[in-house]
């Protein structure tokens, strides 16, 4: 199964039987737990799969949990139960599970990847939640034209109103 995922040479939907097949064998491994989840994370965010998209996410956190519960030492578990605390957004246990991840296997290539990404989320929820300077000065407000700060939107007119001659001339064309 973990062949035909990497190879994509299998449908979902094979890979997703051969990982059902290895649960009925032994529902105490935890891999085709983590394999199902990989199938199905690519399958939240696919257009393909929109109909199908909160069973496809419950699923995806009953097996991330079922993982982790089997093996809570396997790197590729811990960062599957991280990215079910991402798509719940609760990015505190998010970023707990990712450096759990981390910790577990530091050479391993996902587990870099996915504690890069939540440590990224952190700090664009710092910057938005608390990061931008008092009274929003330096910040722009694109739809006044100008700066937070600058309530007549005079900063930028000039530029919006070059933009705007340079637009019609090339569709008048």
């Amino acid at each position: 199964a973990y062949q035909a995922f990497s190879d994509k040479r299998e449908g979902g939907n094979i890979i997703l039987d051969y990982c059902n097949k290895a649960i009925e064998l032994d529902p105490s491994f935890c891999d085709p737990y983590v394999l199902k989840c990989r199938v199905l994370f690519e399958r939240i965010f696919s257009h393909e799969y929109q109909d199908e998209r909160d069973q496809n996410e419950k699923d995806f956190h009953r097996f991330s949990q079922k993982a982790y519960e089997l093996d809570s030492d396997n790197p590729e578990a811990l960062v599957m139960y991280s990215r079910s605390f991402n798509i719940k957004k609760d990015l505190d246990m998010r970023n707990e599970f990712a450096k759990k991840a981390l910790d577990a296997n530091p050479s391993h290539p996902q587990t870099n990847y996915d504690y890069g990404l939540a440590l990224d989320l952190a700090r664009l929820k710092a910057e938005i939640v608390g990061g931008f300077p008092e009274g929003g000065e330096g910040c722009r407000d694109r739809s006044a034209g100008g700066d937070v700060g600058d309530p007549e939107g005079a900063g930028n007119k000039q530029d919006l109103t070059d933009a705007d001659r340079r637009n019609q001339k090339h569709q008048a064309r």
